[in-house]
């Protein structure tokens, strides 16, 4: 399920979408798993190497599309 997060980014409000429940430890865990840098990883679901990092560190969640890649590559 989406979770929807309001937050402030560059002192504008903005709506902040990601798949609740998500763990980016677990993500991390997987990815080493399979032997795959953040930045191989970000080049197989089409995302910039930095949003895989936010994603790890629980900073952001991806969105249940981009999960879905996710458990494609790992």
């Amino acid at each position: 399920m989406t979770e929807t997060k309001e937050v402030m980014i560059g002192g504008r409000k903005s709506v902040a979408r990601g798949v609740r429940g998500f763990s980016g430890a677990a993500l991390r865990r997987a990815r080493q798993g399979v032997g795959l840098t953040a930045d191989d990883l970000a080049a197989l679901v089409s995302v910039s190497e930095s949003s895989v990092l936010r994603w790890e560190t629980d900073q952001a969640k991806p969105t249940a599309t981009r999960l879905k890649a996710i458990a494609d590559a790992v």
